[in-house]
């Protein structure tokens, strides 16, 4: 099984963004890439994430690799499966770049999934919110350095037409999370 998710993996997930992403598509500056991918919020968000507990997370769980067949769904594509934190897994089906989803929808699954949690009798905190949404910049990140690498490197140019309903979904999150403001503002602005 590959490494759990720790501070050094998340960290690795936003480089992976401001080189693949950044760098690659949209020709941003070494020196601007640098000066971003140094906010002290990240590696912040990096601790803090990695200190909490983890669960079982598939890591790639967006809906083209969940297969539906004779009513029943298959996920596929697990090879990346590790110990990190179930907030990770739902942020990456809720900010699907490949699905569109909207803000109700969005909502409406949130509260879904919170009542499931608590039908298990399972305990939502109350930092629920705040995390997931640290773990849907992440995932956004790691979707849009994917993206960047496979579409510009390895060839498969399908994977940039998604490039822009990510960074919307990127920009929206990271508007709603303190310390990362010069971020926020670079993302207005892409």
């Amino acid at each position: 099984m590959p490494a759990e998710f720790n501070a050094a993996l998340y960290r690795w997930e936003q480089r992976y963004f401001f080189n693949n992403c950044l760098g690659r598509y949209f020709k941003v500056s070494e020196s601007t890439r640098k000066e971003l991918a140094a906010l002290p919020s990240f590696r912040e968000i990096a601790k803090h994430l990695a200190s909490l507990p983890r669960v079982l997370v598939h890591r790639d769980f967006q809906s083209q690799n969940i297969i539906i067949q004779n009513g029943q769904a298959n996920l596929i594509d697990f090879q990346g499966m590790r110990p990190g934190l179930a907030e990770y897994d739902l942020a990456s089906l809720l900010f699907d770049p490949y699905v569109g989803l909207s803000g109700a929808e969005r909502s409406e699954l949130i509260s879904y999934y919170r009542q499931k949690q608590t039908d298990n009798g399972r305990t939502i905190d109350g930092q629920f919110d705040d995390t997931l949404r640290l773990c849907a910049m992440q995932r956004l990140m790691q979707a849009l350095g994917a993206y960047g690498f496979l579409g510009l490197v390895k060839g498969n140019k399908n994977f940039l037409e998604y490039i822009p309903r990510a960074v919307r979904s990127l920009r929206d999150t990271v508007a709603k999370i303190d310390g990362l403001e010069p971020f926020a503002s670079f993302l207005a602005n892409l």
